[in-house]
C-alpha cells in the first residue's frame, strides 16, 4: 500500500466545534477566535483557569507548604545547619538528577552549610540509592542524606542509613511504591496524602519547592535566580509542560537566556552556536543531550561541575568534553539502534509480543534508555532494553504515549534488584538467569497496562483566512511548548497545492498552498519521498499543520509547518492518474462484485467531479450518479448533458439517481459515484451496491456538512417539536388551525425550523395523536404537552434518530479512518 503519511494511514480526530462557546470565550478572554477554538479543543471551557493558562505568572504558583513532608524536612534542614552536621546531597544522573542536585548544592552553600554531594555511576553504581553509597556516607562522617531526584524505591537503603544513625530526607517525583522509605521526611506531590494540588513536577521542580519554603520559613528573597536550572531539568525530563510546570519554565528560560553564571554561558554558547534566542527544543535537543552525556558516557558529576563553575577557562573545558562525550554517545546509539533493527528483521515475531524486551552483552548501558524510546515510538510498543555484564543485567524501559511502564515494572518487581520509575520511563537491574521470566511476566500484563493504544488527534479545524498576523502572533501565548502541551496541531481541509519542490539537500518539500482565495507557504520535513505522489491543482488535500511566523529580510510572514497530508486513499491516486488499473484484476469487467465486494474508492478530494466521471466512462461498461435529492439530479443531468457525457451514444450506460428514488428495477452496473453523500449508511445496503464493482465516493468535506444540515432540518429535536406543538396551539381557533404551515414557521421566527420541519413533526405529532389532520386543516386533539419520554413511542421519531446517528458515524469514519469506514460498508453490503 502506498503510504503518504509518516505515520503509515494515520487516522486524525479533531473535536468538533463549539461556535457559541468559541465566540463567548472570546470576548471574555479579549483573544481571537481561533485561539478561543484551541483553548476549548484542550480543555479550558471556563475562562479563569484559560487566563491562568495563557496569562499565568509567578503569582500563580501554589504555596509549597501544601507539600506533604516539607515543614518536617525544613526542620531537618535547619537543625543540620545549626549544629553544623555535614548534608550530602545524592541525586540521579540524568539532566533533572543534575540539575536538582546543582540548585540544592549551590543554595545551601550560600546558607553556610557543609555540603558536598554524590552522583552514582550509571554503570558502576546503577540506578538510584545504593547500599554502597550509604555505606559510603557513613566512612566520611555524613549525618544527614537529602536524596533529589530519586530515593522513593530505596526503602532497604534508606532503612540501612538508619540503621548506621544516618538520617534521610527524600525529593523525589517518580512513582510512590506500596512501602515508603523509612525517611525523616518524604517531599512528593504524589503521596495520597499530599495536598499539593499539582502532582506533575519534576525532581527539580520539587526540589526548587523545597529551596522556596525554606526562603520563606528563613525570611530569604525569592530564589528567582535558580529558575534556569529548573527550567533546563524540567524540560529534559519531559514532564508535562502545564500547571506550574508551564509557569516555571517560562520564567525559568528568562532566566537562563540571561544567565552570568560561567557554567550556562558557555553550555548555551556551544550548543546554540551563534543562533539568536532559546526555545524549549533548544534545551531538549542541544543543550540537555549534552548534560546527559555525562551520565550516559562517563560521570554525571562533570556536569554538576559545570553547572556550579564560576570560571569561564574552567567551564569551557568541560563543555569541551561534555561535546566530546555527546558525539561518543550519538554514535554508540547508532551502532545499537543498526543491530536492534537487524534482529527485528531476522526475528519478526519479536513484535508480535505486546512489550519489546531484547538484551546484549554488547549494548552500552548508558544509552539504551534513549535506544528504548525511539524504539518504542516506531513500533507503538513498550520496549524493555537490557544492558548485560557477567551475570547481571541494567535495563531501561520506555514508553511511547498512553502506555503505563511502572505499572508493568511493579507487575515484575519481584525479579529486579532495584527498580525505580514512572509512566513513560523506568530503570531496573536484574540478574541474566531472571530475564526470560521476565518476558514471560510482561507477556501477562494487565489489559489496562498495555493495550491503550494511541490516536492522532488534532486540535481543532481552521480555514487559511483564520491564521492571519494577529491570530498566529496570539498563538505564542500557548508557549512553552512541550509534553502535554504540544504546538497547535490545526486541520485545514480542502487545499490545493499550487507549487511544490524538494529543498534542504533533498529532504523536505517545500509547497506553495491555496485555499479558496488564501495562499500561503509550507514546509514538510522529512517528506519530499512524496513529491513524485502529489498531484499539482488537480486534487484538494486535508493537511495538519502549525503555523508559523517565518522572518525574512526583516519582514514577517505567515507560514505553514506540516506534520501530515491526508491523502484520501491510493485508490484515487491511480484513478486520477491511470483509471485503466481499476478494469483489470479482481475488479475488472465481467460478472458483477468482486469475492469481498466491491472495490471501494476515495476520491473525494478530486476536483474536477465531471471530468472523473468522463474517465470513468471511458472503461466502464455501465454506471449510476447518485445525488441527495431531484433537484440536484435535475442539475446534474443537465451539466452532464451540456459537457457531451450523457445521453451516451456509444452503447454505454449513464444514469443519474437521487437516494430518495432508490428503485429496485434499476439494472446492475459496474459502477456507482457517489456525488453526494449516503443519509445514512442503511443505504449501502441496496442490491445496487452488492451487484457493482466499483464505488467512487466523490462527495467532499462541504457536502457532508450539507447533509448535515439537512437531516438537522429534517430531524427537529425534542425542544424543536415542543416549540412547534405550541406554536400550533396559540395559532389554533377552537382547536383547530389550517394547513398554513409557513405561517407557523413565520411565528416561530427560527431559522433552524423551516416548512420540511414541521411536516415530519406534525407526521410525528399525528403518529403520537396530538395531533389529526381533517377535511378543514389540523386538529390539537388534547391538551397534552409532548415529553421527551413520549417519544419514544413514535417509531418514525426513532426511525429519524436512528439515520442521524448512523450517518454521524459515517462521517466520522469517512473523514477520519476510511480504511473503517470501508470495512463497515463492505459488512453492510455482504449482508444485503
Amino acid at each position: 500500500m502506498i503510504s503518504l503519511s509518516l505515520k503509515e494511514s494515520s487516522a486524525w480526530r479533531v473535536s468538533p466545534r463549539e461556535n457559541d462557546c468559541e465566540k463567548w470565550l472570546s470576548e471574555e478572554l479579549e483573544v481571537s477566535v481561533l485561539t478561543a477554538r484551541l483553548l476549548l479543543s484542550r480543555g479550558f471551557s471556563d475562562p479563569s483557569p484559560a487566563r491562568s493558562f495563557l496569562f499565568g505568572t509567578l503569582d500563580d504558583r501554589h504555596d509549597p507548604l501544601l507539600l506533604s513532608g516539607m515543614l518536617r524536612a525544613i526542620d531537618v534542614i535547619r537543625g543540620a545547619l545549626r549544629d553544623g552536621k555535614p548534608i550530602r546531597i545524592l541525586g540521579d544522573y540524568d539532566v533533572d538528577g543534575v540539575t536538582s542536585t546543582a540548585l540544592l548544592l549551590q543554595f545551601l552553600r550560600r546558607l553556610g552549610a557543609c555540603v558536598d554531594y554524590y552522583i552514582p555511576h550509571r554503570v558502576n553504581d546503577g540506578y538510584g540509592v545504593s547500599a554502597e553509597a550509604i555505606e559510603q556516607a557513613r566512612r566520611d562522617g555524613i549525618s544527614l542524606i537529602v536524596t533529589v531526584d530519586c530515593g522513593m524505591a530505596a526503602h532497604r537503603e534508606i532503612g540501612l542509613a538508619k540503621s548506621l544513625g544516618i538520617s534521610t530526607v527524600v525529593i523525589d517525583h517518580h512513582e510512590v511504591p506500596p512501602v515508603l522509605p523509612e525517611a525523616e521526611a518524604i517531599i512528593n506531590a504524589r503521596q495520597p496524602c499530599c495536598a499539593f494540588p499539582f502532582k506533575e513536577l519534576a525532581g527539580v521542580g520539587l526540589a526548587f519547592k523545597f529551596i522556596e519554603a525554606l526562603s520563606l520559613d528563613m525570611s530569604l528573597p525569592f530564589p528567582r535566580d535558580f529558575l534556569g536550572l529548573v527550567a533546563l531539568g524540567t524540560i529534559a525530563d519531559v514532564v508535562p509542560l502545564v500547571g506550574e510546570n508551564r509557569i516555571l519554565v517560562r520564567e525559568g528560560m528568562k532566566v537562563l537566556a540571561s544567565s552570568e553564571a560561567a557554567g550556562i554561558k558557555e553550555l548555551l554558547k556551544a550548543a546554540l552556536r551563534k543562533q539568536a534566542g532559546l526555545t524549549v527544543k533548544d534545551i531538549a535537543f542541544k543543550v540537555a543531550p549534552r548534560i546527559n552525556a555525562a551520565g550516559r558516557m562517563g560521570r554525571a558529576s562533570r556536569a554538576v561541575e559545570l553547572l556550579t563553575c564560576e570560571d569561564s577557562a574552567e567551564a569551557g573545558g568541560i563543555v569541551h568534553e561534555l561535546d566530546t562525550l555527546n558525539r561518543e554517545r550519538q554514535k554508540v546509539e547508532e551502532r545499537i539502534r543498526k543491530e536492534l533493527f537487524l534482529s527485528l528483521e531476522k526475528m519478526p515475531r519479536l513484535l508480535e509480543d505486546e512489550v519489546l524486551v531484547m538484551e546484549s552483552d554488547t549494548w552500552h548501558p548508558g544509552v539504551i534508555g534513549i535506544t528504548a524510546a525511539r524504539l518504542s515510538e516506531f513500533t507503538g510498543k513498550p520496549v524493555f532494553l537490557i544492558a548485560l555484564s557477567g551475570d547481571t543485567g541494567r535495563g531501561s524501559a520506555r514508553a511511547f504515549n498512553s502506555h503505563n511502564i511502572y505499572e508493568l515494572l511493579s507487575n515484575a518487581s519481584d525479579l529486579f534488584r532495584e527498580y525505580g520509575g514512572h509512566r513513560s520511563a523506568g530503570g531496573f537491574t536484574i540478574k541474566r538467569e531472571d530475564i526470560p521470566a521476565l518476558k514471560e511476566r510482561l507477556r501477562e500484563a494487565p489489559d489496562r497496562a498495555v493495550k491503550e493504544r494511541p490516536c492522532h488527534s488534532a486540535d481543532c479545524e481552521v480555514s487559511l483566512d483564520e491564521l492571519d498576523m494577529v491570530s498566529v502572533r496570539e498563538l505564542e501565548l500557548f508557549e512553552p511548548f512541550g509534553e502535554k502541551n504540544p504546538p497547535p496541531l490545526l486541520i485545514a481541509r480542502g487545499m490545493r497545492i499550487g507549487d511544490m519542490r524538494c529543498v534542504g539537500g533533498g529532504s523536505h518539500l517545500k509547497l506553495h498552498l491555496r485555499q479558496g482565495e488564501v495562499s500561503v507557504k509550507a514546509i514538510a520535513f522529512k517528506k519530499a519521498r512524496l513529491l513524485p505522489l502529489l498531484l499539482k491543482s488537480e486534487v484538494l488535500y486535508d493537511m495538519v499543520v502549525t503555523p508559523e511566523l517565518e522572518s525574512f529580510q526583516g519582514r514577517r510572514a505567515v507560514s505553514l509547518k506540516v506534520e501530515d497530508i491526508l491523502y484520501p486513499d491510493r485508490n484515487s491516486h491511480l484513478i486520477c492518474r491511470e483509471p485503466r488499473e481499476f478494469f483489470s484484476g479482481p475488479w475488472g469487467r465481467g460478472a458483477p462484485g468482486g469475492e469481498k465486494g466491491p472495490l471501494l474508492i476515495n476520491s473525494r478530494n478530486v476536483m474536477e467531479k465531471t471530468g472523473y466521471v468522463r474517465e470513468i466512462i471511458r472503461y466502464a461498461l455501465s454506471g449510476l450518479i447518485l445525488v441527495r435529492t431531484p433537484r440536484q439530479k435535475t442539475a446534474l443531468e443537465q451539466k452532464l448533458k451540456r459537457e457531451g457525457i450523457i445521453p451516451r451514444t456509444d452503447g454505454k450506460i449513464l444514469a443519474v439517481m437521487s437516494f430518495l428514488e432508490q428503485r429496485e428495477e434499476c439494472s446492475p452496473v459496474e459502477d456507482i459515484v457517489l456525488f453526494s453523500p449516503p443519509p445514512s449508511f442503511s443505504h449501502f445496503s441496496h442490491r445496487w451496491f452488492r451487484n457493482a464493482r466499483r464505488v467512487h465516493f466523490l462527495f467532499s468535506d462541504e457536502e457532508i456538512a450539507y447533509e448535515m444540515s439537512i437531516q438537522d432540518l429534517v430531524i427537529p429535536s425534542v425542544e424543536m417539536l415542543v416549540r412547534i406543538q405550541g406554536a400550533l396551539h396559540h395559532m389554533s381557533s377552537r382547536n383547530l388551525f389550517q394547513d398554513r404551515l409557513e405561517a407557523v414557521v413565520e411565528k416561530l421566527g427560527d431559522e433552524k425550523i423551516r416548512k420540511v420541519t414541521l411536516e415530519v413533526a406534525l407526521k410525528i405529532l399525528s403518529e403520537l395523536r396530538l395531533v389529526e389532520k381533517d377535511s378543514d386543516g389540523y386538529r390539537l386533539c388534547n391538551g397534552e404537552e409532548l415529553t421527551e419520554e413520549g417519544l419514544i413511542e413514535s417509531r418514525y421519531f426513532s426511525s429519524l434518530v436512528r439515520q442521524r446517528d448512523s450517518f454521524l458515524r459515517f462521517r466520522d469514519l469517512y473523514r477520519e479512518d476510511f480504511e473503517l469506514c470501508k470495512r463497515e460498508i463492505l459488512a453492510r453490503i455482504g449482508d444485503s
